[in-house]
């Protein structure tokens, strides 16, 4: 298979991501400030990670911020593929 490229996220001007058809996706996140991050937050990854495809089926979970409420935290301590990385974590490791 050759090594081209397809692009996603072609509404725009200029693409969003670039996928290459023979790279596996080893984790998907999302990041933010100044809201608690829930179930609703885990399941759009979890969306995103199937719609990909067999290339990100094993990928993890990351979701970074200030606030995770208890029901992600317990998520995250039964998961493997969920991680949760507030600002200690982020800025001072593990």
């Amino acid at each position: 298979m050759s090594t081209t490229a397809r692009w996603a996220g072609r509404a725009s001007a200029r693409p969003r991501c670039i996928l290459n058809e023979q790279r596996t996706v080893r984790a998907l996140g999302e990041a933010k400030v100044a809201e608690t991050l829930t179930l609703t937050h885990v399941h759009r990854l979890e969306v995103a990670r199937t719609r990909i495809g067999p290339r990100a089926n094993h990928a993890t979970l990351l979701l970074f911020g200030d606030t995770f409420d208890a029901a992600v935290q317990a998520a995250a301590a039964r998961r493997d593929d969920l991680e949760l990385i507030d600002h200690t974590r982020l800025y001072e490791g593990s």
